[in-house]
């Protein structure tokens, strides 16, 4: 059988370029793939406020506007990131960039830190929402890319 390596030595170099050079980048490409269906995952799902669905209607001309739950998912790489803002985005699709643009820079033995620290959050993961998510964003998500990647 051929190989295509004439002697051990030459083996043991390619194997090694490999672990060194190849084995990190392919590592590092596989948690961002991870981070970006996790991140996305939990970002699409988490609800926008629409007041036709509440019990109590907001104040007419109280200026209320829906997506601050979405607007505050950031994705941090090896610190906790403190804090809320009043950022609001009914799509996604701008705090998706955003949390793009920082896994882009993920590398091997970065921590990823999906975080949502409005007082509220912890509600809407556990169904408050129940039209929008009522078994809430982060535990499905999490359950669909574990069972995809063969977790239990």
């Amino acid at each position: 059988m051929k190989t295509g390596f004439t002697n051990l030595r030459q083996f043991n170099r390619e194997l090694n370029r490999y672990a060194r050079e190849l084995l990190p980048r392919e590592f590092a490409a596989f948690f961002r793939m991870i981070g970006i269906e996790l991140f996305s995952g939990i970002l699409m799902k988490t609800p926008v406020g629409d007041p036709t669905k509440w019990k109590r209607q907001p104040a007419i001309g109280s200026g209320y506007a829906g997506g601050r739950a979405k607007g505050n998912w950031i994705v941090s790489l090896n610190s906790y990131p403190e804090g809320y803002s009043e950022t609001r985005d009914e799509t996604g699709q701008a705090t998706l960039t955003k949390g793009m643009e920082s896994l882009a820079k993920l590398t091997i033995g970065d921590v990823i830190y999906i975080t949502n620290n409005l007082p509220y959050i912890e509600e809407l993961e556990k169904g408050h929402s129940r039209s929008q998510a009522p078994h809430g964003m982060v535990a499905v998500t999490l359950h669909e890319v574990l069972m995809k990647y063969g977790g239990v």
